[in-house]
């Protein structure tokens, strides 16, 4: 199969990324003006309790899928008996996750007031495990992703802004923001078709994948825990209203953190195979070329949010969520250490099968932050909880280099750090200068960003930054091309 251009497979993957949370973007400053923080709360309650019972479903079928379906990728007869196999798995642990929700549901006393939304809510469990995107994700087919995704969510748009009027309506934005993952799903079911022939057997092969879906499934959980019970616990120590303003800062955050992770989470296909059918050299050498492009994104986001977190809320949420600002400050330091924790998982442990390793570091970081949330969720609420994220992600990514430091494997370079922590310095220089005017919020957004910007690329080109220049000129190299 020819290999597709990995910086093109991240620009698309960022692309449907954009698209997949451009829709909270455009609609949740509305949402959350009609419906309020504590409907809010309620929705990301719901959401959050279902989580759970979506991961169960996917059982690591997606990243074990991915990486061994990469490895078959070239060889059909093979790669159909493995997709059937995992489907049908995938099957088995749906039924069980549903099974399991039910019986929560009931048992609960809590989430009974909730039972409306978490129905809503679980049909992201079948429509997931439908989807099968590890299939588009081995062969690296994100042009058809980035399509599918734009015509469903331009669909839900348009549902959301005629349906959802009334603070009593928060039911009917749960019901759109599911068929904006369902309805792409079934698209997906139908459009593998063009590389796999995915059946339901008998023969699941237990011996060979349960293994390392176990591994990655309960690295998977203990990710969860770390992530999710923040709004878990606020729910049941703080109420809706808390878990409403910690959503308006952690939807920020998680649209940062997917559209950044498209430089490396489309690679561990590529770094899989590669592993199979090149050199060591050639590994370690697409290894650091992502650690530095993702560098190089990642440092003037974080410094950007940091300073912008204010407008950032008042524009994105309302005057109501401004008790969210500190939040999303200790988040956009987090995103440093999530994605790094991310590039490690992705490019260097799962490709080189240290499922065990990631797991291990997982499940530290989890107990970590599940302590402290009982500490420091019932003094300061969803600030709290964003300090315990915080110090969870710092201790991933200690841990995971502590297992693989003896393999030499990452070499920052020097020089391009410097130069990207001089346009960092611009950034803060340009900001705090902005907020010396007399703008609106919009206005101070618009002239911070657009002025960090052209500061941040000045550095990078004056300096002859190696990345960037690498981009500048491939874009202008492409615009030639289109005009002759």
């Amino acid at each position: 199969m020819k290999k597709r251009s990995l910086r093109v497979n991240a620009m698309l993957y960022a692309a449907r990324t954009v698209m997949s949370f451009l829709f909270p973007f455009i609609t949740y400053p509305y949402v959350a003006r009609v419906l309020g923080v504590e409907n809010i709360g309620k929705v990301t309650t719901s959401a959050n309790i279902v989580s759970y019972f979506i991961l169960i479903a996917q059982m690591g079928v997606l990243t074990y899928a991915t990486r061994e379906g990469a490895r078959l990728r070239d060889d059909s007869d093979r790669l159909n008996r493995f997709a059937s196999q995992v489907f049908s798995i995938n099957l088995i642990s749906m039924t069980a996750a549903y099974i399991l929700l039910i019986l929560t549901v009931a048992v609960i006393p809590h989430y009974h007031a909730y039972s409306l939304l978490i129905l809503i809510q679980s049909f992201n469990i079948v429509g997931t495990t439908i989807g099968v995107e590890w299939m588009c994700a081995i062969f690296e087919d994100y042009a058809y992703i980035a399509v599918r995704s734009f015509a469903v969510q331009i669909a839900t748009v348009i549902m959301l802004f005629t349906m959802v009027k009334q603070p009593g309506d928060y039911a009917v934005y749960a019901a759109i923001s599911v068929i904006a993952n369902t309805g792409a799903n079934v698209m997906n079911f139908f459009h593998v078709r063009k590389y796999v022939r995915i059946r339901l057997t008998r023969q699941l092969q237990l011996d060979v994948h349960l293994r390392p879906l176990l591994i990655i499934f309960f690295s998977a959980v203990a990710t969860t825990i770390y992530v999710n019970s923040d709004v878990t616990m606020l729910s049941f120590m703080c109420g809706d209203y808390n878990v409403g303003l910690y959503n308006a800062s952690v939807r920020i955050y998680t649209i940062l953190q997917s559209m950044i992770a498209s430089i490396f989470l489309v690679a561990l296909p590529r770094l899989s195979n590669d592993l199979v059918t090149s050199t060591q050299e050639q590994y370690r050498h697409t290894l650091n070329e992502l650690l530095n492009e993702l560098l190089l994104f990642l440092l003037p986001v974080i410094t950007g949010v940091y300073l912008i977190a204010d407008e950032a809320i008042r524009l994105f949420s309302g005057k109501a969520f401004m008790e969210s600002v500190p939040s999303l400050q200790i988040l956009s330091i987090t995103l440093l250490f999530s994605m790094l924790a991310s590039f490690l998982t992705n490019t260097i442990l799962l490709p080189n099968k240290m499922e065990s390793s990631a797991l291990r570091a997982t499940i530290i970081s989890a107990a970590v932050n599940v302590m402290l949330n009982f500490w420091l969720i019932p003094r300061i609420a969803q600030n709290g909880a964003a300090l315990t994220t915080l110090a969870a992600e710092i201790l991933m990514v200690g841990v995971q280099y502590w297992f693989i430091r003896n393999r030499k494997l990452l070499r920052v370079n020097g020089r391009h750090l410097a130069q990207i922590l001089c346009g960092c310095a611009l950034i803060t220089l340009c900001c705090l200068f902005v907020n010396t005017l007399p703008l609106s919020a919009a206005g101070s957004v618009l002239c911070k960003v657009g002025g960090s910007a052209v500061l941040y690329m000045a550095v990078l080109y004056f300096t002859k930054n190696e990345i960037f220049i690498n981009i500048f000129t491939g874009i202008l190299h492409r615009r030639s091309l289109k005009n002759t």
